[in-house]
């Protein structure tokens, strides 16, 4: 049964009922900034995107990001936290935030590894792609149904049951639904960003720098502020094709160290330039111990559908 409560510190924060204290002492937080740490909370101890808050926590509407700066002042004013010297909620350069939750990670982690009723044949699904993943057939795993169905809580379930993140590394990005042209590839740096925020991120540096610098380029959180000014030239003139092709040999080669997931989620608010890196990575014939997880939305009406996720993948030969 999942933990009702998590503590760090002297706080304790309900996760079902949304009520936060100090010891004995409950506190007051307006409820978004209640919601925007609760979230964070419950995804302790990993980068999470300004883009990943902003859909989950206003599901796509357009706020500005001076609301979403709002709810991470109000949090540190709740737990005497401050943002230059973080104990808990830390800002991760211009990408997002990272919540500290300490020695209570291992049991939430645990917490939410739990069987979820009627979705267990999904999870195995994914399971099932990635022990071929890991033994070197490429993986492209996709899971599709109407909004509200629980994909993200499949693929939380999913990834709370893959080994520790010494022994694989986790990536995952957020499309977002944007009006007009959105930004080539987002969801993929994002994904990368927090790759690079786990124990890979030296091995993840070292292959962009070989195989991808027009990626390492555009990575920050990988680079000191030289680095960063040094490979900015590499980036004129650039071509699709080329981004493509670099960073399908980064991975691969990573892949030798370490076996790969990168989950972007809502793929039907991609921009073409993902869907067609996703394709080329997963129709490329190289072995590569990659499995790429896209969990993604209709619009479903038909009766004999509803209530349903549909999972399909294809590996790489």
């Amino acid at each position: 049964m999942a933990e009702r409560s998590v503590t760090f510190g002297p706080f304790r924060l309900d996760v079902f009922q949304h009520r936060l204290w100090r010891q004995a002492q409950p506190l007051i937080l307006r409820p978004q900034a209640l919601a925007v740490l609760r979230y964070l909370v419950l995804h302790a101890d990993r980068l999470v995107t300004k883009a990943e808050l902003l859909q989950q926590m206003w599901g796509g509407r357009q706020v500005t990001d001076s609301v979403l700066r709002g709810c991470i002042h109000a949090i540190r004013v709740a737990l005497a936290d401050k943002a230059d010297t973080p104990q808990y909620l830390e800002t991760v350069g211009r990408q997002g935030y990272q919540f500290r939750l300490g020695r209570a990670a291992p049991a939430l982690r645990q917490a939410h590894a739990r069987p979820v009723v009627g979705r267990l044949e999904e999870v195995e699904w994914l399971r099932e792609r990635w022990l071929w993943a890991r033994e070197g057939r490429r993986q492209c795993a996709m899971l599709s149904g109407e909004a509200g169905i629980g994909k993200t809580t499949v693929v939380d379930l999913f990834v709370a049951n893959l080994p520790a993140p010494s022994e694989v590394g986790i990536g995952r990005g957020h499309c977002v639904e944007i009006h007009g042209e959105g930004e080539p590839y987002l969801p993929m740096l994002e994904a990368l960003a927090q790759l690079g925020q786990s124990p890979h991120r030296e091995a993840l540096r070292r292959v962009l720098q070989r195989y991808a610098p027009t990626w390492l380029a555009q990575l920050p959180v990988l680079l000191g502020h030289s680095e960063h000014e040094c490979l900015q030239p590499q980036l004129a003139g650039v071509t699709p094709l080329r981004m493509l092709r670099e960073l399908a040999e980064a991975l691969e080669a990573l892949t030798m160290t370490i076996p790969l997931v990168l989950v972007l989620e809502d793929l039907h608010w991609s921009d073409v330039s993902t869907v067609n890196l996703l394709t080329y990575l997963a129709q490329r014939r190289d072995p590569a111990r990659l499995l790429l997880l896209t969990p993604w939305r209709w619009n479903c009406s038909s009766p004999t559908m509803s209530g349903r996720i549909w999972p399909r993948g294809w590996a790489g030969k």
